[in-house]
């Protein structure tokens, strides 16, 4: 008896669970993805009906902002599949040895025109023969969240930078900006692995909270460890930690 009633208390704990991802991408679909799409299909329908009357910079500005906007939709579906797939355990976790910083540039290359909107400098520093041992796919969608969101809390001509050191067999990876920062609450949010938290960026960008639910989820997968520090109005620094290529020599 006492089995049965564990067995079923497992399982609905996982309904709930079931239950709660649905929910959350049912919410994702109806406001995250039709937001975003509005606005490419209003900026657009401007493009064809008053093609012959914008100005050469009007039509750039406007082509600039549907790129944007259509970067956003796929970032958050590839987010949005991630953390699904995840859900359901059927993520593959496979670890190779990489040299970290090409995966860096790699994973932020994409970013450059939402940065130059923005005025923003980003900088990499990590040294070219530091190698780790990750799964590149999950290490490229943690550094692609987190500096997405240094861009979205940074305000006009702001400075974002990376920064990789490696000490006892780990190698932490530094996201810093200098933009609005969080309080100590918002950043306990941020850190519950039984939570997701959103808020507005510097110029009203908007979120799902997904992606730092996704790269706590996949820093947990390396065993390795989040941490946030911040200060309202002084920027904030995310780190997590990869574990180090160990030669066998």
């Amino acid at each position: 008896v006492a089995t049965q009633a564990q067995t079923l208390r497992k399982q609905n704990d996982e309904l709930k669970q079931l239950n709660k991802t649905k929910d959350r991408l049912f919410s994702i679909i109806a406001h995250d993805l039709i937001n975003p799409f509005n606005s490419i299909i209003g900026l657009s329908e401007v493009f064809k009906e008053e093609y012959a009357h914008l100005t050469e910079n009007e039509r750039i500005e406007l082509m600039t902002t549907v790129n944007i906007s259509a970067n956003r939709i796929f970032a958050l579906l590839q987010n949005l599949l991630l953390w699904a797939r995840n859900q359901t355990n059927s993520v593959k976790f496979m670890q190779v040895s990489f040299m970290l910083r090409g995966v860096l540039l790699e994973s932020t290359d994409f970013l450059s025109e939402t940065l130059s909107r923005k005025g923003l400098s980003l900088t990499i520093d990590c040294p070219e023969t530091l190698s780790v041992f990750a799964d590149s796919d999950m290490v490229k969608t943690i550094v692609r969240n987190l500096v997405s969101n240094a861009i979205k809390f940074s305000y006009r001509d702001g400075e974002i930078a990376i920064v990789c050191t490696s000490k006892d067999k780990k190698v932490m990876v530094e996201v810093k900006d200098n933009g609005m920062g969080m309080t100590r609450d918002t950043i306990d949010q941020l850190l519950s692995m039984q939570t997701s938290h959103t808020s507005t960026g510097t110029e009203g960008e908007p979120g799902t909270g997904l992606g730092i639910l996704i790269c706590r989820e996949f820093v947990d997968w390396h065993k390795g460890e989040l941490t946030i520090s911040s200060k309202p109005g002084k920027g904030s620094t995310f780190m997590f930690t990869l574990p180090a290529f160990q030669s066998e020599t």
